[in-house]
């Protein structure tokens, strides 16, 4: 637990997401120039918009204290009905990439751990 707490930078974790988010957030832009060109920009639409979901929803957040809290966090994300998003394509589609993101850092942060 000790090793734990002097690995474990909260404020470190918080800007990281907030970074991602704000990339996603520009990447948007640019992509929604691009819808018109190919139908496959719309699946990068929906799995951006997952990403800026999650990564908003974490950064700068009191369950990033400890690694049990965000993972506690993030396997409760998991469980929860997602609602809808403005500017959602294909909304399943949107759901699974979300699902994705969330499993990733949980795997991530259980490796770590």
């Amino acid at each position: 637990m000790e090793k734990e707490n002097r690995n474990w930078d909260p404020k470190s974790l918080s800007q990281e997401f907030l970074v991602k988010a704000e990339a996603c957030e520009r990447y948007l832009d640019e992509i929604k120039t691009k819808l018109h060109l190919t139908k496959s920009y719309e699946l990068i639409l929906d799995q951006t918009l997952a990403e800026l979901y999650v990564f908003s929803s974490l950064h700068g957040k009191p369950f990033l204290a400890t690694r049990d809290e965000l993972l506690a966090e993030l396997r409760g994300l998991l469980e929860v009905d997602v609602p809808e998003v403005l500017g959602v394509i294909d909304f399943e589609q949107f759901k699974m990439a979300r699902r994705n993101v969330i499993k990733n850092l949980i795997r991530r942060f259980e490796r770590d751990g």
